[in-house]
């Protein structure tokens, strides 16, 4: 069984990359940055999941030059 050390240093890393999504997501919308000069997290994982298509394609061709 691991030990809550373990565990820590899994959790850690996680929880402070979520804390700095939210508050990147947070400031965004708090001081209105239009999205052409800073994206949301949420902006960001949108457009990634609407365009894989051809990014997936470009992805493929760029790792195989």
């Amino acid at each position: 069984m691991k030990s809550p050390q373990d565990l820590v240093r899994f959790l850690l890393p996680l929880a402070v990359f979520a804390a700095g999504l939210v508050l990147w997501e947070a400031i965004v919308r708090g001081y209105g940055i239009q999205p052409y000069v800073l994206p949301s997290p949420l902006l960001v994982l949108k457009t990634l999941v609407a365009d894989w298509p051809v990014l997936s394609q470009s992805l493929g061709v760029t790792l195989l030059t």
